[in-house]
């Protein structure tokens, strides 16, 4: 189990909105906590990538929170990033 602290876990169910993208926040926060690791940044070779026990603690954290966020919010759609780019329509031409 990954949970070695009792207070880190939540006690009511959570309301899940959207599940899109929920793969993808996990992997990248996953990535974001390795490389983030001292351990991870020092390495020259593959060889040398290791995770000691306080790695092994909090590098789960940071992908549990990141698909968290993800999946409790509805994403945004493209009015909201880019209003002009939603109204129009993309133009192709032949090249």
């Amino acid at each position: 189990m990954w949970r070695t602290r009792p207070q880190a876990a939540r006690t009511a169910p959570v309301q899940v909105a959207d599940t899109v993208s929920a793969g993808d926040c996990f992997l990248t926060g996953l990535l974001v906590a390795l490389l983030s690791r001292p351990s991870f940044q020092s390495a020259n070779r593959v060889d040398e990538l290791a995770l000691n026990e306080q790695d092994v603690q909090k590098v789960p954290c940071h992908p549990v929170a990141s698909t968290s966020l993800c999946v409790w919010q509805t994403g945004p759609s493209l009015a909201t990033v880019d209003p002009g780019l939603a109204a129009s329509r993309p133009a192709f031409r032949e090249v």
